[in-house]
């Protein structure tokens, strides 16, 4: 677990949160895969693009609503904002396009 601590500077504490954390590392590369095999097949792009944006969407919602957390974790919420913007952008782009074809 010391990626973790190095990646968001939070201590794992315990085998139960442990697994979570890297049951949640699983669906990250699962997710990322995704991305990357609907870059070769237009038809699941916007699926791919929906489901990003929900997974980072969801990250800066729980952040915000749960609050107190540490500045490791702020910057990870500011870059998910930032990848929420590009996400909105690029589905906006992906159904502009799809509606003029």
């Amino acid at each position: 677990m010391g990626q973790l601590h190095s990646l968001y500077a939070v201590s794992i504490e315990g085998s139960d949160l442990e697994i979570l954390m890297r049951h949640r590392a699983v669906l990250f590369g699962l997710l990322g895969a995704f991305l990357i095999y609907a870059t070769f097949n237009p038809n699941l792009e916007l699926i791919a693009l929906i489901a990003a944006l929900v997974s980072v969407a969801s990250f800066v919602f729980l952040a915000w609503t749960v609050g107190s957390y540490q500045p490791s974790i702020a910057k990870v919420v500011y870059i998910d904002i930032g990848l929420a913007i590009a996400l909105v952008v690029a589905l906006g782009m992906k159904l502009f396009t799809r509606q003029v074809i």
